[in-house]
């Protein structure tokens, strides 16, 4: 919960998200197996495909987190 708070960069947060959505989903399938009802996979499924989604466009889409111009933060 630190990174995702005040994580140095966007990468630390999305790594955070992550595992807080991984644990989450673990959760939810423990529940699944330990009740025996199948009611709350949609949104097992459903959260899985929304952290992918969000996780793969927050890596395509992400703004370099160097300060200064373009120019200085090429290698």
């Amino acid at each position: 919960m630190i990174r995702l708070v005040g994580g140095p960069n966007t990468l630390d947060r999305l790594i955070s998200l992550d595992a807080l959505v991984a644990v989450a989903q673990g959760g939810i399938g423990v529940y699944i197996a330990w009740s025996k009802d199948t009611t709350p996979a949609a949104a097992l499924v459903a959260l899985a495909l929304v952290a992918f989604l969000g996780s793969v466009s927050v890596a395509r889409f992400r703004v370099n987190d160097t300060v200064g111009s373009p120019e200085e933060a090429l290698p």
